[in-house]
């Protein structure tokens, strides 16, 4: 399967009312996922102290074996490093005040993609990686 990088809106170019890919795809296989138990920041999704999120979302969030989060890491920094302050202005890059409120900020990442099923990568670190669809990461 091919998946987009982690940051969707550093990812897509807007073109009137869409956005379009302008980074390459990676190459995302079945061996490339480990199991959600087993990865560490599992509790944000599976403890209720958290957020206990429901069984049909959870199956959507696939975590990344460390290795395949690092390619991921290191294939998106490279665009990320080439981004340069006309960006934000050219629509290229796109950015929001972290103090908005859930509802706000939902709505900011639909505007970014119109896909709810397009799949995504979530990147923490070079260690910590999902895979994820698009409407679930905006969601939760």
């Amino acid at each position: 399967m091919n998946i987009l990088d982690e940051d969707i809106a550093l990812s897509r170019e807007r073109r009137g009312n869409q956005f379009y890919p302008i980074r390459p795809m990676m190459q995302i296989d079945e061996s490339d996922f480990r199991s959600l138990t087993e990865f560490p920041l599992n509790w944000r999704w599976t403890d209720s102290q958290w957020a206990k999120l429901p069984d049909d979302v959870l199956r959507d969030i696939q975590p990344l074996v460390e290795a395949k989060a690092c390619e991921c890491a290191q294939h998106s920094s490279k665009f990320y490093n080439q981004l340069d302050p006309d960006d934000a202005i050219s629509g290229r890059a796109a950015s929001l005040d972290s103090s908005a409120d859930e509802v706000a900020v939902r709505q900011w990442l639909r505007e970014r993609c119109s896909g709810l099923t397009e799949r995504v990568v979530v990147s923490w670190d070079k260690r910590l990686a999902i895979c994820v669809s698009w409407g679930v990461f905006c969601h939760h």
